[in-house]
């Protein structure tokens, strides 16, 4: 099987994986799944996703939403 760009990555995680439109949650499965099935791609946009914040969400409305362990959020995308 070819190597997938970083690009199809994500296109894949986003049409796959990405809930439009329910103001709960973003993503179909819990991180430990998504982890597994998107790796470094679902890390990625996490990542992407709060510097997109702008402060829209706080961070425990953007981990309860994202569906992402606090300890996580710290240490991996806010770089505490």
């Amino acid at each position: 099987m070819a190597k997938t760009t970083e690009i199809e990555d994500h296109n894949r995680l986003l049409r796959e994986a990405c809930v439009e439109g329910d103001p709960n949650r973003a993503w179909r499965y819990d991180f430990g799944r998504m982890s597994k099935l998107y790796g470094k791609a679902f890390i990625d946009m996490i990542k992407a996703c709060w510097q997109g914040n702008g402060g829209c969400l706080s961070e425990e409305e953007f981990i309860a939403y994202h569906g992402i362990p606090r300890g996580f959020f710290d240490k991996v995308i806010a770089g505490r």
